[in-house]
């Protein structure tokens, strides 16, 4: 919860944090969310193996691990 007059700064913030990150990701998440109301479990557990193993191979997945690792900020780029 925000104060009246600071609510369109914190949603530009929110805006640009997630518009900064991990877009791909982010996409598989929802993806996944979306799926799981209708699938089963069964069917949602391979889907999120197989999303995890493919977005681990990932360029933004790489620059994460080594921004973590060097303690910088990541430059994502949605690959």
């Amino acid at each position: 919860m925000v104060a009246d007059d600071q609510v369109l700064t914190v949603a530009l913030d929110i805006a640009h944090q997630l518009a900064t990150g991990p877009t791909r990701a982010f996409g598989e998440a929802k993806r996944l969310i979306l799926s799981g109301v209708t699938d089963s479990l069964e069917s949602q557990m391979e889907k999120e193996a197989r999303t995890i193993a493919m977005i681990t191979d990932s360029l933004d997945s790489r620059e994460g691990i080594d921004a973590f690792i060097k303690k910088r900020t990541p430059d994502f780029h949605g690959k």
